[in-house]
C-alpha cells in the first residue's frame, strides 16, 4: 500500500533550504552527508533540489529528511490536507518497517555468524562469562545468551542514570496496545524458519530475501 502526496517540488525544496539554513549547513556540506548516507549527489544538485528543478523520490526525500534530522512530514507537511498527512505517516511507518526488517535480517545473520565462530572452538565461550548472565551453554545458546545481555545492559543504565538524577523517558512497548506486536511481526518478515529454508535449499531455488524485496519496493515508490 502506497500513498501518492501533492506537495510541488518547489515547495519541497523551499523547505529543504529553510531546514538546510537552520541546521548552519551549505549545500556542499548537505551534499556531502547525503553522499555519506547513500544518496550520491553534489552541491548543484542539492541546488537544483531546492529549486524545484529536481524531481525526488520518496526514497529520497526520507534520506533528506534524515539527514537534516527532520521527520519528511516537516519538508512536505506544510500545505498537506488531512489525507496526505495521514499518507505521509504512514509512508513514514512503511520506510521504518521496511528498515528494521533489513537490520533484523543482517543482526540474524551476524548473530549465526559468531554461532558458527563458537562451535568451531567452544573454548572461546569462555571469554563470555557475564556477571548477570552467565555464560553460553554450547554455540546454539548465544543468541538466547546474547538477548540476556542486552536486557541486562539496559536496565543497568537505566539504574544508573536514575542514581545519577539523570531522568530518560523510555517507550515501554508492553504499555502501548499493538506496539510490540507490530515491532515483531516488521522483523519476522526478515527470517524464514529452518523447515522452510532448507525446503527451499533442497528446491535448489534462488532465495530472494526480504533485502532484495525492499530493494525493489523502493525502485518503485513514486516521486512527488
Amino acid at each position: 500500500m502506497m500513498f501518492a502526496m501533492t506537495t510541488s517540488d518547489e515547495e519541497f525544496g523551499q523547505a529543504v533550504a529553510s531546514h538546510r539554513a537552520t541546521q548552519r549547513m551549505s549545500q556542499k556540506d548537505l551534499a556531502a552527508a547525503l553522499t555519506q548516507a547513500g544518496m550520491k549527489v553534489d552541491a548543484p544538485a542539492v541546488s537544483r533540489i531546492e529549486k524545484g528543478q529536481r524531481a525526488v523520490r520518496l526514497a529520497e526525500a526520507l534520506k533528506i529528511a534524515d539527514v537534516l534530522g527532520r521527520e519528511i512530514g516537516d519538508l512536505v507537511g506544510a500545505k498537506m490536507t488531512a489525507q496526505e498527512r495521514m499518507g505521509a505517516a504512514f509512508n513514514n511507518v512503511e520506510w521504518r518497517g521496511n528498515q528494521l526488517a533489513e537490520s533484523s535480517a543482517r543482526f540474524a545473520e551476524e548473530l549465526m555468524n559468531a554461532g558458527v565462530l563458537f562451535g568451531e572452538d567452544p573454548s572461546l565461550l569462555d571469554a563470555l562469562d557475564d556477571l548477570a548472565v552467565g555464560r553460553p551453554r554450547d554455540s546454539s545458546d548465544f543468541p538466547r545468551w546474547y538477548a540476556g545481555v542486552v536486557r541486562e545492559r539496559v536496565w543497568q543504565v537505566r539504574r544508573e542514570r536514575v542514581g545519577q538524577g539523570s531522568y530518560t523517558v523510555y517507550p515501554v512497548a508492553a504499555d502501548k496496545p499493538g506496539l510490540l506486536e507490530a515491532i515483531t511481526a516488521v522483523a519476522d518478515t526478515a527470517l524464514l524458519s529452518g523447515g522452510e529454508y532448507e525446503a527451499l535449499e533442497e528446491s535448489g531455488v534462488m532465495v530472494m530475501g526480504v533485502l532484495d524485496t525492499v530493494a525493489d519496493e523502493v525502485k518503485h515508490r513514486p516521486t512527488f
